[in-house]
C-alpha cells in the first residue's frame, strides 16, 4: 500500500534520556528541529533495511546562505558550519567504509570537502531527488573509492 496523496500520520516513539538528548545534539549540530532529524534518521534506516519509500514529504530546503565566517573557505554548497555535520552522518552510517577516516577530517579540506559532498549525495538520493536508481550505483562506487584512497592514504603515514 502506498501512501501516495495522504497526508502523514505522526507517529510517537518513546527515548531514553540519552537518546533524547544524543537526538537534540545531532538536530541542534543540522540547525532543525528535533522531529525533523528524527524523521530523516528513522527514513534512512527504513531505506539500510531494504524498505522502499516515497520520496520525502518535505524536502530539505538548499542550504542555508554561506554565513559571513564562511564566506571564501570552501565548498560554497556546504559551509564549514555544516560540513562538520554532514560527514559525521556520514561515518554514523557507513562506519566500516569510514573507518580510516580521521578523527577530525576538517583539519584537511581535500578530505573533509570530498566526505561532505558524499554526505549530501546521500541526503538527497534518500529525500528522491534521484529518480533513477544507478544514482545510487553511483554513490555506492564513489563511496568505495573514496574509502579505498582512505585506507591507502592511512598505510602511507603510519
Amino acid at each position: 500500500m502506498t501512501a501516495a496523496g495522504r497526508r502523514p500520520r505522526r507517529v510517537a516513539i518513546t527515548l531514553k534520556p540519552s537518546e533524547r538528548d544524543a537526538l537534540a545534539a545531532l538536530a541542534h549540530r543540522a540547525r532543525e528541529p528535533e522531529a525533523t532529524t528524527a524523521a530523516r534518521l528513522l527514513r534512512a534506516a527504513l531505506i539500510d533495511h531494504g524498505a522502499a519509500l516515497d520520496a520525502a514529504v518535505r524536502q530539505r530546503n538548499a542550504p542555508p546562505a554561506v554565513a559571513e565566517a564562511d564566506a571564501g573557505s570552501g565548498a560554497a554548497w556546504l559551509p564549514p558550519s555544516r560540513r562538520a555535520v554532514a560527514i559525521e552522518a556520514l561515518r554514523d552510517r557507513y562506519p566500516h567504509e569510514l573507518k580510516h577516516l580521521r578523527g577530525d577530517p576538517l583539519a584537511d579540506t581535500h578530505i573533509a570537502e570530498q566526505a561532505a559532498a558524499l554526505s549530501l549525495w546521500r541526503e538527497q538520493i534518500d529525500n528522491g531527488n534521484h529518480a533513477d536508481p544507478r544514482m545510487e550505483l553511483a554513490f555506492s562506487h564513489e563511496l568505495r573509492t573514496f574509502a579505498n584512497w582512505l585506507q591507502t592514504n592511512a598505510r602511507r603515514h603510519r
